[in-house]
C-alpha cells in the first residue's frame, strides 16, 4: 500500500521518504530486488543496518543466486541468517575456500535463533569440535545470553564441561557453586573466566574475599570491561573501610591494558589513591602520566594532567606544576580543564568560526527534514536525518551548517545530540538555551537560569519526553515520587503525564527540588547535585564517611572523587562543567554567581 502511494507523489523525495518509512518499520516485508534497488539509490540515507537486515531476511531460494552472491560480496552479512545464506550459496556454487573454517566461524560468532541452531547443528555439527563449542559458550556467557549459553554447554563434554558448569552456575548465582567448583580439575582452576565468575559471585554476595582474586589477577583478562566494573566496586568498598594500602595494591597490579578505557580508569584511580589516601604524591605521578600518555580522550588527558600538576605542587615542583596545569587547561569544556583554567585565571571560550557551508549532494536529506516538519510530525523524527547529514558532512563548515539548521528548531534536544558529533564542543551548538521551557518566575535570576540549563543538559539533553530506565522523567529527570512530593509542597496539582509533556511543569518541580537541596546543604552546589542525583540519604552517609568539605575536612574535588557511585561522580562533574559554560553565556562571574536566595554558591573546589 505504502509502495503504491509513494509512486503517486510527484515529489521524488517525498516518495522516497514514504518508501523509507515503510521499509524501516518493524514487521514490513519486501522482495530482495525491491529492497536492494531502494538501497542502491539511497545508500546515504539513515538506518542502513535496518535495511540491510531486511534485505538478508528477504532472501529465498527463488531469488537469483548470482545476484545474491554479488550482493554479499559487496555487503558482508550482518545477520545470522545472512551469514548462513551466504555460506550456502557459495557452497552451492563452489566458491567456498575453507568449508570447515567458515562453518566454525558462524557457529562460534553468530547469535543463532533456536530454529537456526537446530538446523545448523543437524547439518554441520560434524565440522566443529569440543573446543569450538567452548569458544561459543564463553562468548555467549560473557554477553549475558544465558539460554543459548546453556544450550551450548549441554554439547560440551569432559573437563571443559566441568569448568563450564561451574562458570554457568556462578554467573546465575546458583546455590550449589562450591560443589561444582570442586569438580573442576586443578589444571583449569586458574582459568580467567572461572576466576572472573568467582570474583563476581563474591562481589555480589558482598564478601570481602572477592578481593582475594584481584591481588594477582590473570595475565590475560578476557572480558576487560566486566572485570573492571566488578573489581572497581571491590576497590571502592576497601576504600570505604579505610583499607587504602590493600586498595592500592590491587590497582597497582590491575593488569588491564592501558589501550582500553578500563585500564586507564584503573591507572588513574591508583594515582588518586596514592595522592589522596596514601599521601604519596611522588608515586601518584607515574600513574597519572601513564594515563596521559595512553589516552586519546581529551577530557581524560585534562584529568590526568591536572592531577600530575597537583602532585607536583605537593612536592614543591612549582615549574612542573604550572606546566601541567597549562596542559590541562587546553580543554575548556571538561571539569578538570576548567579547574586548571580557573587556577591560571584564564577560563575563556573562544569565539567560533561562523562560516556556514551547505553540504554538497545532500539536498534530498535536507528536503526530507523539511517534509517532516511541514507535515507537522514530531520534530524528533528529523534526528536520524540530521545525524546522517553530520556523518556525511566532510568539512567543519558543513557540520556547522547542519547544526545551525537544527538550532532553528524549538526542540533543542536535536541540536544538542548532533553537537556530540563534533570533535570539540561548541558553545553555540553544544550548549543551546531553552528559556522557552523555563517559567517567568525563574528568569529574574541569571544564576538560576544557568543552573537549570546545566542540570537539564546532563539529565536529558533537553529532551521533553526523556524517560530513564530507573523511571526518571522529562527535561530535569524527576522521579515520580519526588515530583509528587514537590508538587504537594508547592500546593499545585500533581500530573504525572505532564512530566514528559510540559517542560515548564517539569522545570518548576525540578528547580524547586534543587533549590531545596541547596538550602539543605547551605548552598554547597556539589553536595546539592549529588543529592539531586543519588538522594539526600546517600549524601548524608558520604559526608560522614569521607568528611564534610564545607568544614574543610576534605577538599570539594576529593569529596567528589570519593563518591562511590560512578554515575553520580560523573554527573556532579559534568553538571559543574556545564554550569561554567552557561555562566559565561549569561555573563555571570565565576564564583560570584548569586542564587535567587541572595546567597553565593559554595563552589570553591
Amino acid at each position: 500500500m505504502a509502495q503504491t502511494l509513494a509512486e503517486d507523489y510527484n515529489n521524488k523525495n517525498l516518495s522516497s521518504y514514504i518508501k523509507w518509512l515503510d521499509i524501516t518499520r518493524p514487521g514490513s516485508k519486501h522482495s530482495f530486488s525491491y529492497l536492494t534497488n531502494f538501497l542502491n539509490k539511497h545508500s546515504h540515507w539513515p538506518k542502513q543496518r535496518v535495511i540491510i537486515e531486511k534485505i538478508e531476511s528477504s532472501i529465498s531460494s527463488k531469488d537469483n543466486e548470482q545476484k545474491i552472491l554479488e550482493w554479499f560480496n559487496n555487503n558482508p552479512p550482518i545477520s545470522s541468517k545472512g551469514a548462513i545464506d551466504f555460506f550456502e550459496f557459495k557452497l552451492k556454487n563452489g566458491k567456498v575456500l575453507n568449508k570447515n573454517e567458515e562453518i566454525k566461524k558462524i557457529w562460534i560468532e553468530k547469535n543463532l535463533t533456536f530454529k537456526q541452531q537446530r538446523y545448523f547443528i543437524k547439518k554441520y555439527s560434524k565440522y566443529w569440535n569440543n573446543n569450538d563449542n567452548w569458544k561459543r559458550f564463553k562468548r555467549l556467557l560473557n554477553e549475558g545470553k544465558n539460554v543459548s549459553a546453556r544450550r551450548t554447554l549441554n554439547r560440551i563434554y569432559g573437563d571443559l564441561r566441568k569448568l563450564g558448569e561451574a562458570q554457568y552456575a556462578l554467573s546465575r548465582r546458583a546455590p550449589n557453586v562450591s560443589s561444582l567448583i570442586n569438580k573442576v580439575p586443578e589444571k583449569l582452576k586458574n582459568d580467567p573466566g572461572l576466576i572472573y565468575e568467582r570474583m563476581r559471585w563474591r562481589r555480589k554476595a558482598k564478601l570481602p574475599t572477592a578481593a582475594d582474586f584481584l591481588y594477582d589477577p590473570p595475565e590475560k583478562i578476557e572480558n576487560v570491561r566486566n572485570w573492571w566494573i566488578n573489581s572497581r566496586i571491590v576497590v571502592r568498598r576497601l576504600l570505604n573501610k579505610k583499607k587504602y594500602t590493600q586498595a592500592y595494591d590491587i590497582l597497582n597490579n590491575h593488569k588491564l591494558p592501558l589501550r582500553t578505557d578500563s585500564g586507564r580508569e584503573a591507572e588513574w584511580l591508583a594515582g588518586w589513591v596514592a595522592i589522596h589516601h596514601l599521601k604519596n604524591p611522588k608515586k601518584s605521578i607515574e600513574h597519572f602520566k601513564k594515563v596521559y600518555e595512553n589516552t586519546p580522550n581529551e577530557s581524560m588527558k585534562a584529568k590526568a594532567a591536572y592531577w600530575v600538576s597537583e602532585a607536583n605542587g605537593l612536592t614543591n615542583q612549582k615549574n612542573e606544576e604550572v606546566i601541567w596545569l597549562k596542559i590541562a587547561s587546553k580543554n575548556k569544556f571538561s571539569f578538570y580543564g576548567q579547574n586548571a583554567s580557573i587556577k591560571l585565571g584564564n577560563l575563556k571560550f573562544k569565539n567560533e568560526n561562523k562560516v556556514l557551508l551547505r553540504p554538497n549532494n545532500l539536498d534530498d536529506l535536507l528536503d526530507v527534514i523539511n517534509i517532516i516538519l511541514k507535515a507537522g510530525q514530531e520534530p524528533e523524527k528529523t534526528l536520524v536525518f540530521f545525524k546522517k547529514l553530520m556523518d556525511l558532512s566532510s568539512k567543519y563548515e558543513n557540520k556547522l551548517f547542519v547544526l545551525n539548521e537544527a538550532l532553528k528548531l524549538e526542540n533543542k534536544y536535536i541540536v544538542t545530540s548532533l553537537s556530540k558529533k563534533l570533535n570539540n564542543p561548541s558553545v553555540k551548538y553544544s550548549y543551546p538555551l531553552i528559556e522557552n521551557y523555563i517559567p517567568e518566575k525563574f528568569k529574574n535570576s541569571s544564576s538560576t537560569l544557568a543552573l537549570i540549563h546545566a542540570i537539564s543538559h546532563q539529565e536529558s539533553n533537553f529532551r521533553i519526553k526523556a524517560y530513564s530506565s530507573a523511571g526518571a522523567r522529562g527535561v530535569m529527570q524527576l522521579m515520580p515520587y519526588t515530583a509528587k512530593k514537590v508538587a504537594k509542597d508547592l500546593k499545585i496539582r500533581y500530573r504525572k503525564k505532564e512530566l514528559t509533556r510540559n517542560p515548564q511543569y517539569n522545570v518548576v518541580l525540578g528547580t524547586t527540588y534543587i533549590n531545596e537541596m541547596l538550602k539543605r546543604y547551605k548552598n554547597s552546589l556539589p553536595l546539592a547535585l549529588a543529592s539531586y542525583n543519588a538522594g539526600p540519604n546517600r549524601v548524608k552517609i558520604w559526608l560522614k564517611r569521607y568528611g564534610d568539605p564545607r568544614k574543610g575536612e576534605i577538599s570539594f574535588i576529593n569529596w567528589i572523587e570519593s563518591i562511590p557511585l560512578e554515575e553520580t561522580r560523573y554527573y556532579v562533574k559534568k553538571v559543574l562543567a556545564n554550569l561554567r559554560v552557561y555562566q559565561k553565556k549569561y555573563k555571570i562571574e565565576l564564583y560570584e554567581a548569586r542564587h535567587n536566595t541572595g546567597k553565593n554558591f559554595a563552589m570553591t573546589y
